[in-house]
C-alpha cells in the first residue's frame, strides 16, 4: 500500500511539531488528541480533526502515535475506539512512543493478526529539532515496513537507524536515555562537589569541557536550564524517570546488571517525591543542592 493519507495521534510537546512537519510535506493529515485545543491548533494548519483513534485510522494509510506510556499506547491501538478497529488491511502503524519494548512486541502481535503492519520508531533530540525535521529516529520492524514508512519518517527526521525487529528501536532508545540520565546524575554530583569546595563553577565547566569527561549534559543541557533556574520542561523528570524504569525492566529480563541506572532511578524518585516530576529533568540538581547545602540553580545568567 502506498502511503497517501497519514494519521497522527498525540499532539504534545513532541507530537505537535512532528505532525506539523508531516502536514508540511503535503500529506492529508487526520489528527486526534485528548486535548481539544491541540486538535484545533492542527486543524487551523489544515489537518482534519477526528473524534477517536479509530476515525484517524479509517482515514489513513499510515498512523503515527506518540503518547506517554504503555496504557496509553494500548488504549490508542487496542482500545474500544482504537486504531485497530478502524484500520484497513495493509495499513501500517508507526508507533513512536517510548515504552517497554516487551509491551510493544505484544501489541504488534495483535496488530499483525488483523492484517495490519507495525513498526516502533521512537525519536531522539528535542522539540526544537522536531520543528526543524531534525529528529534522530530509531526503527524496529521488518526492512520492508521500514522502507514503506520512509516517505513519512523523512519529514520528521534527518538521521535514521534500523535497529532490528519490532521492539529493537525502543530497546536502543531506552539504552540511550538510561545512559543520558546516568551521566546527568554524575554531572549533578561533580558540580555540587565543585561548588561545595569553593571552586568557580564557570571555570569548572570550562576545564571539564576540555578533558575526557566532557559531555553535553555538562556543557549545554545543565547550563541552559537548571543552572539558569529554568525548569520549564523540555524533557520532564517524570518522563526521564519512566524511561530509566523501562530500561531497568529490559535489563532485568536480559540478566544485565545496571547499578548506575538503579541509583539514578532512586535520585529521580527523590526529586519526584518533592513534587518536581513535571519540572525539567535537570531538576535532579536541586536534590544535590538540598543535600549539600549549596546553591547552584539560578547562579548563571543568560550571558553564560
Amino acid at each position: 500500500m502506498t502511503i497517501e493519507n497519514v494519521g497522527f495521534i498525540g499532539l504534545g510537546t513532541m507530537g505537535m511539531p512532528m505532525a506539523a512537519r508531516i502536514l508540511g510535506g503535503g500529506f492529508p493529515l487526520a489528527v486526534y488528541d485528548l486535548n481539544p485545543d491541540a486538535v484545533a491548533a492542527m486543524v487551523a494548519k489544515g489537518a482534519v480533526g477526528c473524534a477517536s483513534p479509530a476515525e484517524v485510522a479509517a482515514r489513513s494509510d499510515a498512523v503515527c502515535s506518540i503518547v506517554p506510556d504503555v496504557p496509553d499506547v494500548e488504549a490508542v491501538i487496542l482500545g474500544e475506539n482504537g486504531t485497530l478497529t478502524g484500520a484497513r488491511p495493509g495499513a501500517i502503524f508507526i508507533e513512536m512512543s517510548t515504552i517497554d519494548p516487551h509491551a510493544t512486541r505484544r501489541i504488534a502481535d495483535k496488530v499483525r493478526a488483523c492484517d495490519v503492519r507495525m513498526i516502533d520508531a521512537p525519536v531522539c533530540r528535542s522539540d526544537a529539532h522536531a520543528a526543524r525535521g531534525e529528529l534522530l529516529i530509531l526503527v524496529g520492524g521488518s526492512e520492508a515496513d521500514y522502507a514503506a514508512c520512509m516517505p513519512v519518517l523523512k519529514w520528521m527526521g534527518n538521521a535514521f537507524y534500523h535497529c532490528g525487529e519490532v521492539g529493537m528501536g525502543l530497546t536502543m532508545k531506552l539504552v540511550n536515555n538510561m545512559l543520558g540520565q546516568s551521566i546527568a546524575l554524575a554531572v549533578c554530583e561533580a558540580l555540587t562537589l565543585s561548588v561545595k569546595t569553593g571552586l568557580d563553577l564557570d571555570m569548572v565547566i570550562e576545564i571539564m569541557s576540555g578533558t575526557a569527561v566532557s559531555n553535553k549534559m555538562m556543557e549545554s543541557v545543565y547550563p541552559g536550564s537548571a543552572l539558569k533556574g529554568n525548569f520549564k520542561p523540555g524533557f520532564a523528570l517524570d518522563w526521564a524517570h519512566k524511561d530509566v524504569g523501562h530500561a531497568l525492566r529490559v535489563a532485568a529480563r536480559a540478566g544485565s546488571p545496571c547499578p548506575v541506572a538503579s541509583q539514578t532511578h532512586t535520585f529521580q524518585n527523590i526529586a519526584r517525591a518533592q513534587g518536581k516530576g513535571r519540572w525539567d529533568h535537570t531538576a535532579l540538581l536541586t536534590v544535590f543542592e538540598d543535600m549539600a547545602g549549596v546553591k547552584l540553580c539560578g547562579t548563571r545568567n543568560a550571558t553564560h
